[in-house]
């Protein structure tokens, strides 16, 4: 608001390899996916440090309704498409990632 840095606020602790789960609300969208990057440079990095850094998707967590889980697509294997197409009521994801390897630190974004 000011101009000055967010301060850091760390939400967790992970292990670079690990499986995590996304949780991410959408108000409404069309048939999209998700893509997560890392970095390990903190309030340093730039978007070009997360390039190369990509989490893998690994499933789709059914959270709401009763649409099937989205199958991983073996040509894009860091995308978590989004179930319920156009105008569909599902507003709540879940996805699962796996962190990359080499990715660690104090501050990972």
């Amino acid at each position: 608001k000011d101009g000055n840095p967010m301060p850091w606020i760390p939400q967790d602790e992970y292990v670079e390899g690990q499986s995590i789960r996304v949780r991410t609300y959408l108000d409404t969208h069309h048939n999209g996916h998700m893509e997560i990057r890392a970095c390990n440079k903190g309030s340093a990095c730039t978007p070009t440090d997360f390039e190369g850094n990509e989490l893998t998707f690994v499933k789709d967590v059914v959270y709401e309704g009763n649409h099937p889980a989205m199958p991983k697509d073996p040509n894009y294997p860091y995308r978590g498409m989004y179930a319920g197409g156009q105008g569909g009521s599902i507003k709540w994801f879940e996805f699962e990632y796996e962190l990359p390897q080499g990715i660690y630190g104090d501050h990972v974004m």
